[in-house]
């Protein structure tokens, strides 16, 4: 379990913003690290402790070797060098889902400071249910915006242009058989 640790969670989005309500769920000190650096008072807003916008590089260096746990959302962020820093020596970086495309990881720099990497993709029948048992004890929804289905094509232009907030559900009208 991920509780009582230094968490950061890299991509506050769809998922991302899931793991922030989970790891304040299990009474982490979380930080999102996302690019839009807009996000920040939504993000504290889900109860995180702190925002990094990835671009702010002076704020990345102020968290060198303070994380536990970083849990990525995101495929690939370019540097993983950036984001292995600042776990704290036997750090574990955990990437949520399969990236579409093969990256390159500094394995160097982990072995040299016993920094782990791992990745996770669902759980079991048994897991996924005391994830949900764990959602109704504390809670935990995501955040959707509901489009009626003949907004299909607003809805997904909205969603090329970035504004989930943070997932999209697309309501059926109901029809009466």
């Amino acid at each position: 379990m991920l509780e009582e640790k230094k968490l950061a969670i890299l991509g506050v989005g769809g998922l991302g913003h899931l793991g922030v309500k989970f790891g304040v769920a299990f009474d982490n000190e979380v930080v999102g690290i996302s690019r839009n650096p807009d996000k920040r008072d939504e993000v504290l807003a889900l109860g995180a402790a702190d925002y990094i916008a990835s671009s702010d590089v002076d704020q990345l260096k102020s968290y060198a070797g303070y994380f536990e746990v970083i849990l990525s959302t995101i495929d690939s962020p370019g540097d993983w060098n950036t984001y292995i820093n600042l776990l704290k020596p036997g750090g574990l970086l955990i990437l949520v889902g399969i990236p579409p495309e093969p990256f390159t990881m500094p394995v160097g720099q982990l072995v040299g400071q016993k920094k782990i990497f791992t990745g996770t993709s669902i759980g079991s029948p048994e897991r996924i249910e005391e994830m949900l048992n764990f959602c109704a004890e504390k809670n935990i929804l995501p955040d959707v915006q509901v489009y009626p289905m003949e907004e299909v094509n607003k809805a997904w232009d909205d969603f090329r242009a970035g504004k989930p907030r943070y997932r999209f559900v697309l309501q059926i009208q109901e029809t009466n058989y």
